[in-house]
């Protein structure tokens, strides 16, 4: 899929550039623990395996972990799939009644960034996208265009989309579709895998 960089049709002055990009696959490990492990510093202290986490959402090559549940989460690490990982935390967490499976490959993501990126997503989410009530670090698991589907704020104004991959054609179009209708023209240029 091509990264698309939206101009608006207002002037570059007066609004910054809306980006679509297609990311490419990144080691992704479904956890699920018991309830009492609230946040994700308590999460990684279960495995040896895995070094200290910075700041959620800061996007740092170690990666991060995204709160999906009281008792799920996603932890992105690495540019592919992780078997080693997969296996050191399932080990890690059996002692306590957890479990970690590789998912890489059933989710396809997607990088949204740019002020009108709120504005974008909320024309196919029913959650709460402003600020106060959905800020940097932030996961919420729901539906984008009917599709279940993860969304991470990295930013204010970047965020990181996750759809089943069956239907990743699909929302890709959606989300450009969806652009041009705030008055964006596309500039497509391919991206390498």
């Amino acid at each position: 899929m091509p990264d698309v960089s939206l101009a608006g049709a207002k002037s570059a002055a007066d609004r910054a550039p809306l980006g679509l990009t297609a990311l490419p696959v990144q080691g992704l490990l479904e956890i699920t623990c018991p309830e009492e492990i609230r946040f994700a510093s308590e999460l990684m202290a279960l495995s040896p395996a895995i070094p200290a986490l910075p700041a959620a959402g800061s996007g740092a090559a170690i990666g991060r972990a995204m709160k999906l549940a009281p008792d799920r989460w996603l932890f992105c690490s690495g540019a592919a799939p992780q078997t080693e990982l997969e296996m050191a935390w399932s080990m890690s967490l059996r002692s306590i009644g957890g479990v970690a499976v590789e998912v890489s490959h059933g989710w396809r993501r997607f990088g949204i960034r740019g002020p009108g990126a709120r504005d974008l997503l909320a024309k196919g989410m029913e959650i709460e996208l402003r600020r106060k009530h959905f800020s940097a670090g932030d996961t919420r698991q729901t539906l984008f265009a009917r599709v279940p589907a993860i969304l991470h704020a990295l930013t204010d104004d970047s965020f990181e989309l996750l759809v089943a991959t069956s239907y990743s054609d699909w929302a890709w179009l959606w989300l450009c579709d969806a652009a041009r209708e705030f008055g964006f023209v596309q500039t497509i240029e391919e991206t390498q895998r």
